[in-house]
C-alpha cells in the first residue's frame, strides 16, 4: 500500500512539475485597456478654442480645419487580447474594438465603426505603442459638427 501511495504522489509531483513549467502560451492573455475619447469638431479657422479637458490632444487637433473642439464624453474598458469591447458613440455609431499583441511594446487594434442601422463606415488595423493615442476622424455627422476618435491603449 505505502508502494501504491508514493506512486500516486510520485505522479502528483510530476503533474504540478509540468504545469508550472508550462509554455507561456497557455497562460492568460495580458488585459488592454482601450480610451476612446469622443471630440465634436466644428466651424472652420482660427484661433483653435480646444476645451481644457484635450490640452493633451492639441497638438494633434491643430492638424485639423476646425476651430472649435469640445469633448462629448471618455470611455475605457479592459478586455483580454483577441476579445472584442463595444462602445456607443455621439451621433448612433458604435465602435467594436479586438486588441491583439502587437510585438515588443506594440498593440494592434482592429477597429470597426459602424451607424446605427449596423452599416460599416470605417474598418482597420491600428498599430499603437502601448500608452499610445491615435485620432480617427472621418465624416461622421453629430449634431453640427464632425466627429473625432481618440484611441488610447494601455496594457496591464
Amino acid at each position: 500500500m505505502n508502494s501504491r501511495l508514493s506512486r500516486v504522489a510520485a505522479a502528483a509531483l510530476s503533474v504540478a512539475a509540468a504545469i508550472a513549467l508550462a509554455p507561456e502560451r497557455v497562460r492568460a492573455a495580458p488585459n488592454v485597456t482601450v480610451q476612446v475619447t469622443q471630440i465634436r469638431a466644428t466651424g472652420r479657422g482660427s484661433p483653435k478654442q480646444i476645451d481644457p479637458a484635450l490640452e493633451h490632444l492639441r497638438g494633434q487637433l491643430e492638424n485639423y480645419p476646425y476651430k472649435k473642439f469640445d469633448r462629448i464624453d471618455v470611455e475605457g474598458k479592459t478586455a483580454s487580447e483577441g476579445e472584442r469591447v463595444r462602445f456607443r458613440l455621439a451621433g448612433n455609431y458604435a465602435l467594436e474594438v479586438v486588441p491583439s499583441e502587437g510585438g515588443s511594446g506594440w498593440v494592434l487594434l482592429d477597429t470597426r465603426l459602424t451607424d446605427g442601422g449596423g452599416g460599416e463606415r470605417m474598418a482597420m488595423r491600428l498599430k499603437l505603442r502601448d500608452g499610445g493615442t491615435v485620432l480617427l476622424a472621418k465624416d461622421f455627422e453629430v449634431g453640427d459638427g464632425r466627429l473625432i476618435l481618440a484611441l488610447t491603449v494601455r496594457r496591464g
